[in-house]
């Protein structure tokens, strides 16, 4: 499972199998009482998920800054609430590539931002998915 995180939504992307395609797969709105957490452990359950890439934004010199720090920390709560490894992923451009695949399916507006999150947590755990291959 490959997660974009951000303080008001979650992208979530998932992969076959066999571990070589990644599908976008929902949105989850961040809540403050930490119900999304429920959505990721059904998620987690539904799919039989045995590991979740997290995309770290690391700042484009290599960097990590405040974004990339408050990652990790979420990153590190996550694997110890669903009990699963986590690895953290370089994320960088991954919503620049994602904008650019909506602006070529012709995707604007709302539905742009309601896809933007899943489409960005695909390409990064693509990334990861063929790192892992070769």
């Amino acid at each position: 499972m490959g997660i974009d995180y951000g303080t008001k939504r979650i992208g979530v992307a998932i992969s076959d199998p066999s571990g070589v395609i990644a599908h976008p797969l929902e949105t989850i709105p961040v809540r403050e009482d930490g119900s999304h957490m429920e959505s990721l452990k059904a998620v987690v359950r539904d799919y039989e998920v045995k590991k979740i890439v997290v995309g770290l934004p690391y700042d484009m010199d290599g960097g990590v800054g405040e974004s990339a720090n408050r990652v990790i920390n979420w990153a590190r709560d996550l694997e110890i609430s669903l009990k699963l490894p986590v690895e953290l992923w370089d994320e960088r451009l991954t919503t620049s590539e994602a904008y650019e695949i909506l602006i070529r399916m012709n995707v604007k507006g709302p539905k742009r931002k309601r896809l933007i999150d899943k489409i960005a947590a695909s390409v990064m755990l693509q990334g990861y998915l063929d790192a892992m291959r070769s």
